[in-house]
């Protein structure tokens, strides 16, 4: 019996170990195939955190605080690039005047906290690129930080304005002309004439020229002059068989004092003048009128000339549009 056990291991060994071994192998994970989906419901699981967060409104403080620890997460220098591209998805896909606002909040920050608008140029064009869609509210904010911020977030915002603007963003457009920082004049003044229509001709008309505003007290000083060192008095000090005097040293001015009380400044924006005279040509097809610093000219001109003038100007683009339109036709018909 033995014998025979031993003649038959031979021959049956190979094919037992081979079946055992090939269960074995069958019956164990591939190596890494445990890690590969444990990262797939990973990504599964973020993508649908994100998905589920983007039905909340950023008008919540927890909301705006768990997205921006979800932006800073996404910036992170070993973080993978969908998960910026999940951010940004959801920030171009914001709906709705107070929900941009909100979020306009949420990627500025607080005092002291990371403007992610300027730390990263992406989320500030996709933030605007969700302005530019909203003509009440959104566009209105494209102005304000068009107008207000610094480069490169005003350029940014600039070029997200479309080239036809809402009602609403002419009207912030007009409240910054109307206003008595020159600076934000002038930089609404240079957007009026790229993107502005006829509603905003009276405001450029009137933002050309600042009356005199009243003064409050003295207004400043000019001293032209020198200060001249001498000595003022002497105290006698004595000690034991001698005497000195201490000198006291004093301090006299000499020259002249201009004292400025009342003045007078009127301010000639030429920078408005040039965007007026930039606008009226689109909308008239015609140079603008040469009337100056004239503003009550420059305001009967607009009320009783420019109607005529800009009313022939669009019907002599319809024409040519027409004519054009007629002679691709005729050209395609003839092949």
């Amino acid at each position: 019996m033995s014998t025979l056990l031993m003649t038959l291991m031979p021959t049956f060994m190979p094919t037992f170990m081979a079946t055992f071994m090939a269960g074995a192998l069958f019956a164990t994970p591939p190596i890494g195939h445990g890690s590969v989906a444990t990262d797939t419901a990973t990504d599964n699981s973020s993508v649908a955190k994100t998905r589920a967060s983007a039905d909340q409104s950023f008008a919540s403080p927890q909301v705006r605080s768990a997205f921006r620890a979800e932006i800073r997460s996404a910036l992170a220098t070993h973080t993978p690039q969908d998960a910026l591209e999940l951010v940004l998805d959801r920030i171009r896909h914001t709906q709705g005047g107070d929900e941009l606002k909100s979020l306009g909040q949420c990627l500025t920050g607080s005092l002291g906290a990371t403007n992610f608008l300027t730390k990263e140029p992406r989320l500030a064009t996709a933030y605007f690129a969700a302005c530019a869609q909203d003509g009440h509210v959104g566009q209105a904010l494209l102005i304000e930080y068009a107008v207000t911020s610094d480069d490169p977030i005003r350029s940014l915002a600039s070029d997200a304005l479309p080239t036809h603007i809402s009602a609403d963003a002419e009207a912030r457009l007009a409240s910054f002309l109307a206003g008595n920082r020159e600076l934000y004049v002038n930089r609404a003044a240079s957007l009026a004439s790229a993107h502005a229509s006829t509603a905003l001709i009276p405001s450029l008309i009137t933002a050309q020229y600042a009356p005199p505003r009243k003064p409050k007290g003295d207004e400043g000083w000019i001293a032209i002059g020198k200060s001249i060192n001498y000595v003022s008095n002497q105290i006698p000090v004595t000690g034991d068989a001698s005497g000195a005097f201490q000198p006291v040293v004093s301090t006299i001015f000499e020259g002249s004092v201009l004292r400025i009380m009342e003045s007078v400044v009127e301010i000639h924006r030429t920078e408005v003048q040039l965007s007026l005279a930039k606008v009226i040509e689109r909308e008239t097809g015609l140079p603008a009128p040469a009337f100056g610093n004239d503003i009550d000219r420059w305001r009967r001109w607009y009320e009783r000339e420019y109607p005529a003038l800009a009313a022939a100007h669009a019907a002599e683009v319809a024409r040519t549009t027409l004519r054009g339109a007629t002679k691709s036709q005729t050209a395609l018909d003839d092949q």
